[in-house]
């Protein structure tokens, strides 16, 4: 822990000339180079990703009966869509429309990093962090009460795959809402 700006100062100055002539500090220099190279390289490609990827999307909600649609990569999860890539089955409720508000708004609150958005009319928004990264990724929740479904629409801001997470969310969330 640092103490004062003339350690913080210190310690910077150690890393940097670490980083700048290892040699002097009994590393090998060419390998150490390029782990050094590499280190800062994701460390910057992460931070520039989230920080590109940071922004909130726009087209969110229910317009039409509808929740937003997937995009094209296959990072996106959703109920309403057609296609198997993003296609995940709705969940059916017989209760009162009330009892799966409260049932979803409690799921919802148990999730662990996600923070609701907004919760306004048997409608959902979410925001889910990664645990790591701390990426960013939109969990929507829409009651149908006419049609007696519950539709979720989870996607990533960014990137391209999501290795399966927001397909594994949207099925927890509908096995916790079952639980209740």
């Amino acid at each position: 822990m640092l103490v004062n700006a003339a350690d913080g100062e210190y310690l910077e100055w150690l890393l940097l000339s670490v980083l700048l002539q290892p040699e002097v500090h009994g590393m090998p220099s060419k390998r150490w180079k390029w782990i050094v190279r590499l280190i800062v390289v994701l460390i910057v490609g992460i931070g520039v990703v989230r920080m590109l990827g940071g922004a909130r999307p726009t087209n969110l909600g229910v317009k039409n009966g509808q929740l937003a649609a997937c995009p094209e990569k296959p990072n996106c999860v959703s109920t309403q869509a057609t296609d198997e890539g993003h296609q995940i089955q709705p969940l059916t409720f017989d209760s009162e429309q009330d009892a799966m508000v409260a049932a979803v708004r409690d799921a919802l609150a148990k999730f662990p990093r996600t923070q609701i958005i907004t919760d306004a009319d048997g409608y959902f928004h979410a925001e889910c962090t990664s645990l790591i990264c701390r990426y960013v990724d939109d969990l929507e929740v829409w009651i149908d009460g006419e049609a007696r479904l519950v539709h979720a629409r989870s996607a990533s801001r960014v990137g391209y795959s999501d290795l399966g997470v927001n397909r594994k969310r949207v099925e927890q969330l509908f096995a916790a809402i079952q639980a209740n």
